[in-house]
């Protein structure tokens, strides 16, 4: 998940921030490393070293925690270069594990499954 920024981001509202300045206290920023060029980089090189394939042998994960999360990575695969690499996770089983996401996850993770088949 921390390859792919795939998870869920809070929203810090500006009065917040305010008030941790105030009471000084540590603020979370983002890293530059989060930004959407190195993300590209990052799975660039998850499709080339084919962890679509590990992913896809993972979806039979007994945690429904852990379903979600490779849900929610296949739609950061398939969704950040524009559909460049839908093709590759695909041919790496990709559709398959989803469709397997699909039936048995949360409600959420469902969510996540549906968009990344519909991509």
């Amino acid at each position: 998940m921390n390859m792919t920024n795939s998870y869920d981001k809070p929203d810090i509202a500006p009065e917040m921030v305010r008030l941790a300045q105030y009471a000084k206290q540590n603020i979370p920023e983002v890293h530059e490393l989060d930004n959407e060029e190195n993300l590209k980089k990052r799975i660039e090189e998850m499709i080339k070293h084919k962890v679509p394939s590990v992913l896809a042998a993972c979806s039979n994960a007994d945690s429904e925690r852990t379903r979600e999360f490779l849900a929610r990575c296949f739609l950061s695969l398939v969704e950040t270069a524009e559909g460049e690499h839908c093709g590759a996770v695909v041919q790496m089983g990709g559709t398959r594990a989803l469709l397997s996401l699909f039936n048995n996850n949360s409600a959420e993770g469902k969510v996540f499954a549906a968009h990344a088949i519909a991509r």
